[in-house]
């Protein structure tokens, strides 16, 4: 349930034109090449993925967190995906899935950078 709401919010994110691609990685493939036209130089990108499994500390903050982005980003995936009721159901059970002992889950956070010549 947890990658079905996930694909909705990113179609969302595609429909409403905030990213061009329908790609997991979001815009950070774009980003090396709007800091580029932007004319930053020494361009980096530090990529870290951080695990969550059941029963962690780091899963009880994460549970929390997708818990309210979800709640919150309802009206924005509605109005972009026309979802209907179904997404109330896909929301329990994303709750009761990210709640059993064998749950995991892993997250990629992209920091990309560059420096303004001058």
């Amino acid at each position: 349930a947890l990658v079905q709401i996930c694909e909705l919010f990113l179609q969302a994110f595609v429909s409403s034109h905030h990213i061009s691609k329908p790609e997991k990685a979001g815009i950070i493939p774009e980003l090396e090449t709007f800091l580029a036209d932007q004319r930053c130089q020494d361009i980096r990108k530090l990529s870290t993925t951080i695990e969550y499994r059941a029963g962690t500390k780091m899963m009880d903050v994460f549970y929390e967190d997708v818990m309210h982005i979800f709640r919150t980003y309802r009206p924005f995936i509605q109005k972009w995906k026309k979802i209907n009721k179904d997404y109330d159901t896909l929301y329990q059970q994303m709750l009761i899935d990210m709640q059993q002992p064998d749950f995991y889950a892993n997250v990629t956070f992209s920091t990309v950078w560059g420096r303004t010549p001058g």
